[in-house]
């Protein structure tokens, strides 16, 4: 039984050495991957370049500390 899958584009992680880029022009990307513990804590250059990112793209939370169990 097969099913069609959804092209989602090309995305990119969202990781400190983009910041600048991301500041200054617009990535030819589909959506963007977060890793959602650096960014709970609110202000600095971080949350920053998040809040200009998801105006322009969509972005995925990736959640790599957290507990399940």
């Amino acid at each position: 039984m097969g099913f069609a899958r959804k092209d989602l584009g090309h995305g990119i992680g969202l990781r400190p050495k983009h910041y600048r880029r991301f500041l200054t022009e617009a990535p030819a990307v589909s959506w963007v991957e977060a890793i959602s513990e650096n960014f709970l804590a609110r202000g600095g250059r971080p949350f920053a370049v998040l809040e200009k990112v998801r105006r322009d793209v969509p972005v995925v939370l990736h959640g790599v500390s957290l507990a399940i169990g």
